[in-house]
């Protein structure tokens, strides 16, 4: 930890708001710089392979701040005007970090598997540029807006750019890849790659039982939590709301959504958490086939090594990868008898079908526990993308 004043803020520091961070368990607790005259930031939502697979989202929003993150009981901890010397920068140690390239390291938190921070290296010798999740800010509005879709192309099927559409009025671009690369293209909503489409035409559709031993594929981006879904077979009991379909030969889908909650969001460092909700004997460990083990069973060591399981409060469970930070799993013991599995949907292998995998996936069309949520205006962005992207009515 830094113990002099920091050198790279404005000379009159009065252009700096303060904006305090933390993760779920608190270990991690820090205030956020960004310039005032850059204020709302727009932010890209990051649709890539990496940062979906990394985190466990359909996407990563990551602001930009003006520096490193500083001590939480520094002066200035209401936005209010900062004097030079008075704030320390944090201590990181709290922090697990995962590299994808040499150009980006990314910190979770190492007790409750939070994404915090990214740090963006620059080959030129110009100083690091430092990055917040949205999802740990105490405050949003006035702070950062989405801009636009980044690498879209990696979805195949359109992802989350496709749920999140409009902001401000104004139709979201949403570009193949990255908004900085010479030549970018960009796509229209309801855009699919060519190559999934054609897979998909091979496949059977929602109707007619098909192959029963049919699984979907998710995976953390280190891919030491390997997972198949199993296809759920027969109709589902009217209490079952977590399975969708099974009616005159309908395959049955995966009840699949987006939670607000504080919890969820100071666990991933995701406004929005995406989950898909399956019965444990259904989560299957590829490297047992069997269903996967959980922290309250008498064989837990035999889940995969670096799943490592957070009590988020009683009787609730986290589990994250602890090498790549992914978030994995959400359960309570007091819901089926702690059988019933939130699995981030994040990590769905969007190789073989689509990022959102829609004939497997029925996505609810409106945001759990939307009335506690930080960001109103991006909850109500989201519900009308759902709706149009998958016909809800309102």
């Amino acid at each position: 930890m830094a113990s002099d004043a920091p050198t790279d803020l404005p000379s009159d520091n009065s252009e700096i708001t303060l904006v305090p961070a933390r993760c779920h368990c608190s270990s991690n607790s820090f205030l956020v710089p960004f310039r005032k005259a850059d204020l709302p930031i727009k932010a890209d939502a990051c649709n890539c392979n990496s940062c979906r697979h990394a985190t466990g989202t359909m996407a990563v929003v990551a602001v930009r701040m003006a520096g490193a993150p500083f001590r939480p009981d520094g002066a200035g901890a209401g936005g209010e005007n900062v004097k030079e010397g008075e704030l320390q920068r944090a201590d990181l140690s709290g922090l697990s970090t995962y590299n994808v390239s040499n150009a980006l390291t990314r910190y979770f938190c190492a007790s409750c598997g939070c994404y915090m921070l990214y740090k963006s290296s620059h080959s030129d010798g110009a100083d690091a540029t430092w990055s917040v999740s949205a999802g740990v800010l105490e405050r949003v509005e006035g702070i950062f807006k989405v801009g636009w879709h980044s690498y879209v192309g990696d979805t195949l099927d359109g992802g989350f750019a496709d749920h999140y559409r409009v902001q401000d009025a104004v139709e979201l671009p949403r570009y193949l890849g990255d908004v900085d690369e010479p030549g970018k293209q960009t796509v229209p909503s309801g855009w699919k790659a060519e190559r999934l489409v054609e897979k998909l035409k091979h496949k059977s559709s929602y109707s007619g039982t098909g192959e029963e031993d049919e699984r979907l594929a998710v995976y953390c981006q280190c891919r030491q939590v390997s997972l198949s879904i199993k296809r759920e077979t027969g109709v589902p009991a009217p209490q079952h709301w977590w399975h969708v379909g099974g009616k005159n030969g309908e395959k049955v889908r995966y009840m699949t959504g987006y939670c607000a909650c504080n919890d969820c969001r100071l666990s991933s460092g995701s406004i929005f958490t995406p989950y898909l909700f399956a019965m444990r004997q259904n989560v299957i460990d590829n490297r047992t086939n069997e269903p996967i083990q959980l922290v309250f069973d008498s064989d837990s060591a035999s889940q995969p090594p670096c799943l490592k399981t957070y009590g988020s409060s009683p009787n609730t469970y986290r589990s994250f990868c602890s090498t790549c930070g992914a978030c994995v799993l959400y359960y309570k013991t007091s819901r089926e008898g702690g059988e019933l599995l939130d699995v981030s949907v994040g990590l769905v292998d969007e190789v073989e079908e689509g990022s959102r995998a829609e004939r497997w996936l029925f996505w609810y069309g409106k945001v759990s526990h939307s009335q506690g949520g930080i960001d109103k205006e991006g909850i109500f962005t989201l519900e009308e993308g759902l709706r149009l992207t998958h016909a809800v009515p309102k």
